[in-house]
């Protein structure tokens, strides 16, 4: 039911960013960066995402995002891969600094090879939010640190994680 309603409201807010989008000055921006997690156990990976705006309020503008990362945790062969979207808010508070919170929704792909070539796979469905940063570094390039907190509610201990990213962000192409 949740998982229902959660897809029923980011389709019909992807329906609206389209028409939309004439409505911002910003522009679409994509990020990348090296990731760190710690659930239990840490982990490091990289991660990547798409902000597309589409409206502005004030200094604020409101978007959507998708976002995709690969985390490798110890020598013990588990990893994760998660593929996710949600919103994003923005604040503007000068040239030189944005801020943003966001809320996510997604896939989580948990795998322990262990000993096994092949290892265990578990798919579940995760959330999560948090805010970061954005620091230009020159007219293209942002300097760009986001935490995160994830929960994976499906998952045999409710998983919960805190995700911190450190990368790069670049404008796709200009209003």
């Amino acid at each position: 039911m949740f998982v229902s309603a959660l897809a029923l409201a980011a389709v019909a807010l992807l329906s609206c960013a389209v028409p939309a989008s004439a409505q911002t000055t910003d522009v679409p921006r994509v990020g990348v960066g090296l990731s760190l997690v710690q659930s239990g156990v840490g982990g490091a990976g990289v991660a990547g995402g798409l902000f597309y705006p589409f409206r502005d309020i004030g200094p604020r503008t409101l978007g959507v995002i998708g976002a995709a990362a690969f985390h490798h945790f110890g020598d013990g062969g588990f990893s994760m891969i998660t593929f996710g979207g949600g919103v994003r808010m923005t604040h503007t508070w000068s040239a030189t600094l944005k801020t943003f919170v966001q809320g996510v929704g997604g896939i989580v792909q948990a795998r322990d090879s262990g000993d096994n070539p092949f290892g265990e796979t578990r798919t579940d469905f995760g959330i999560g939010g948090g805010g970061g940063i954005l620091y230009p570094i020159n007219d293209q390039i942002n300097f760009m640190a986001e935490a995160d907190l994830g929960l994976v509610p499906g998952s045999r201990a409710s998983a919960k994680g805190l995700l911190l990213t450190f990368g790069v962000s670049m404008p796709l192409g200009r209003r």
